[in-house]
């Protein structure tokens, strides 16, 4: 196997359920902007697939592999132990890429020399500006903090009213330490409003885990860090409710992620939310047509 980055291998591996035109359009993009040959491996897991998509898989460069539904965990669990490489990019079938070959090359060095570093323990790697479909971080943060020196008018729109903010502030206070982190898809300059919890390094901000959520939005991490530290705590701490009878990461990870104090790296991001058979959220300003 060769080595791509600092002498290490990366892998990126793709979750596909029965979304066919979605898968597409995301596997044109990489392949428009010829990415796949920057990795040293290339898997798509289809669950429930079928012998037409080794056919898909094939034509964009990308080994496949099948099972029946295992759900969310299931499927990401099997693309950790497909591939063999030091670094993983876990993605799923609705994220296309929003940059070009040259943009996404650099953003993925740096953030394999930040693992390699130990700066970070994950790299967020969704567009930061059109992070797409079901994001909710920013009115997260919005409805405890002001907004100081916003990242693109985008953000502007969301702003709530000072009332609400308010009784947000007073009903709910607790929850506001937690959107600390969230100030990364908001401001300019997250680091100086909060120097405690989130850090610069180079183009990227280094969050405390304290203050924001693990997700399963492109990630890259360490193959290991995720079958080996990660995943015996999620093995060991299933949850009794389950998101249509399966168990997802998320929800396990959420309080023992938080105190954990692991440092998420933030930079411009390359991906977004978005699929073709429809938007959940047409006119959400953080939509970018692909």
């Amino acid at each position: 196997m060769k080595r791509t980055i600092l002498n290490k291998t990366v892998g990126v591996g793709v979750l596909e359920w029965k979304a066919e035109e979605t898968l597409s359009k995301s596997l044109e993009s990489y392949k428009k902007e010829k990415i796949i040959k920057l990795f040293d491996e290339a898997l798509i897991h289809f669950q429930d697939g079928n012998e037409n998509d080794k056919t898909i898989a094939k034509k964009f460069g990308f080994k496949a592999s099948f099972e029946k539904n295992s759900g969310f965990l299931g499927g990401m669990v099997k693309i950790f132990n497909e591939l063999k490489t030091d670094y993983v990019l876990f993605l799923e079938n609705d994220f296309p890429l929003i940059v070009s070959h040259n943009n996404f090359k650099k953003q993925l060095e740096n953030s394999v020399q930040l693992l390699e570093e130990n700066s970070a323990d994950v790299v967020r790697l969704f567009s930061k500006k059109n992070p797409g479909d079901l994001f909710s971080d920013v009115e997260k943060y919005l409805r405890y903090y002001k907004l100081q020196n916003p990242i693109s008018h985008n953000v502007e729109k969301l702003q709530p009213s000072m009332f609400k903010r308010f009784l947000y502030n007073t009903v709910k206070i607790k929850n506001r330490r937690k959107f600390i982190g969230r100030a990364v898809y908001v401001e300019k300059n997250p680091h100086k409003i909060f120097p405690k919890k989130i850090s610069k390094v180079g183009e990227f901000f280094i969050v405390d885990s304290s203050v924001i959520n693990w997700t399963n939005r492109a990630v890259l991490l360490k193959r290991k860090f995720f079958l080996e530290t990660l995943l015996p705590y999620i093995n060991d701490n299933l949850k009794k409710k389950t998101t249509n009878g399966f168990q997802t990461p998320e929800n396990i990870l959420r309080k023992w992620w938080q105190d954990q104090h692991f440092k998420v790296a933030v930079g411009e991001g390359a991906f977004t939310h978005s699929r073709k058979d429809n938007s959940w959220r047409e006119n959400y300003p953080f939509k970018k047509n692909i």
